[in-house]
């Protein structure tokens, strides 16, 4: 039996628990899950600086809009926004200039993760700070398989479990 499993694409799917207990312990990327524990207060463990409202209060609000949880594309295009929004506050002007300066110079935590962008001639904009998330389906206390996000450590919702059973 295989100690650790890991996939590509299927694991972060809320159907893949549908698996059952063969979904127990196997492990996947997500470009962003609602239940990654991104906060101020690793912002600062990390040494960055936090920008933005939580995950928590991402979640809620959209969640409230929309009566569905966000997924990584709605999660993603917010984070674009808010991204933007401290740039121009950085900046203290709508120049191109002035905003393309700010977002050289971003290094931050938000509530999508680790924000930075290259600022080399041959890979200018291109964001090197996100990390994807990986999660692992667990067991919660209950019985009850769920997802956990299990790296990056600034983001972990929980400890992976390995072996996986």
């Amino acid at each position: 039996m295989a100690k650790y499993i890991a996939l590509l694409v299927a694991p972060p799917e809320p159907k893949f628990a549908e698996l059952g207990d063969a979904a127990l312990g196997v492990i996947g990327p997500s470009q962003w899950e609602p239940l990654a524990n991104y906060s101020p207060d690793s912002a600062k463990a990390t040494g960055l600086e936090w920008y933005g409202l939580t995950v928590k209060e991402f979640v809620d609000a959209y969640t409230a809009a929309y009566n569905a949880e966000p997924s990584y594309h709605g999660a993603g295009g917010y984070a674009a926004g808010l991204i933007l929004q401290r740039a121009i506050e950085t900046a203290g002007s709508y120049e191109t200039e002035k905003v393309k300066a700010a977002l050289d110079g971003m290094d931050l935590l938000t509530f999508f993760g680790h924000i930075k962008f290259d600022t080399s001639a041959e890979n200018h904009g291109l964001q090197i700070g996100h990390d994807m998330v990986y999660i692992q389906w667990q067991k919660d206390a209950s019985g009850k398989l769920v997802k956990q996000v299990v790296w990056p450590a600034e983001g972990k919702s929980a400890d992976a479990l390995y072996p996986a059973r």
